[in-house]
């Protein structure tokens, strides 16, 4: 990541009194540190107020646990226990976490072949959600492993087939951004800093794409 993403407040790892989030950081670290004794986890994204600039004391610390299980009820199980160990670590810590788990397991990818009309589109929708959540700043040991896996996956697609993907990816980025406007606002009072400060995140977003995947 770049610094100038945090120096422009592009990302904001504090809270709404401008503090660094130093305890919610920690504790990302401590949930990191014990689900990467699975060989299911890959990574963690933390994303909403907590690297957004507008925590507050009360906030949840929002994070992606990225895994990968093919086997329906192995992932049940392994979801349960992932829910389990965050509730643990709030417990003890007293800094509420919402987990949403998220497979990236790169068959998705194959099962592509096998399928057309709406399923199809249903299942790159996943895909290309799966790719929003590599894209995003992210902590683990395998994050790169699949990243790498999708990377060789987009390579064989045909260029018209890349494009559409970059465009979806894009618009699912800048979305996300979209809905935070609000709370963003309450940080950021200037709208024409506001303004600037979410259209340098769309050119972020448009240069991460293009460095991690080539789109």
């Amino acid at each position: 990541m770049n610094p100038d993403a945090f120096t422009k407040k592009l990302y904001i790892p504090r809270n709404f009194e401008g503090k660094p989030n130093k305890r919610e950081l920690a504790v990302l670290r401590k949930l990191e540190d014990e689900l990467s004794n699975d060989l299911h986890f890959v990574g963690l994204v933390p994303h909403g107020s907590t690297v957004a600039g507008y925590s507050t004391l009360n906030s949840d610390l929002d994070v992606i646990a990225m895994h990968d299980c093919w086997e329906p009820e192995g992932e049940g199980k392994y979801v349960v226990k992932m829910l389990d160990t965050a509730k643990k670590i709030t417990l003890k810590t007293g800094v509420p976490i919402h987990l949403v788990p998220t497979n990236v397991n790169i068959i998705k990818t194959q099962e592509l072949n096998y399928l057309d009309g709406f399923d199809r589109e249903k299942k790159l929708f996943e895909i290309v959600h799966i790719l929003g959540v590599l894209t995003r700043l992210a902590i683990g040991g395998k994050v790169e492993q699949y990243r790498k896996a999708y990377i060789v996956w987009l390579k064989g697609l045909s260029v018209e087939k890349r494009k559409t993907i970059k465009t979806d990816l894009l618009a699912l980025l800048f979305k996300r951004d979209d809905q935070s406007v609000a709370k963003r606002s309450q940080r950021i009072k200037d709208p024409e800093e506001l303004t600037t400060i979410l259209d340098e995140r769309k050119d972020m977003w448009e240069k991460r794409v293009a460095k991690i995947w080539g789109l």
